[in-house]
């Protein structure tokens, strides 16, 4: 999976994970994203933590801090 094809994710299902309403993913709601997504990936689910995965993607992607 592509960094562009998890974006296009992300943005596609934003209402569902932006459980703040705030219109963004924190880091919080963007670990249950990748946790939902692992699920369905159980060969990845043992490599990776959710965490993680949000604050790397967070940081490959938030270019301004916001």
């Amino acid at each position: 999976m592509t960094e562009e094809n998890i974006k296009k994710i992300v943005l596609n299902n934003l209402s569902k994970y932006d459980t703040s309403g705030d219109g963004t993913l924190d880091q919080r709601e963007l670990a249950k994203f990748f946790e939902d997504v692992l699920k369905r990936r159980p060969s990845d689910a043992a490599k990776y933590k959710p965490m993680d995965l949000a604050k790397n993607f967070i940081r490959m992607v938030d270019l301004n801090g916001d």
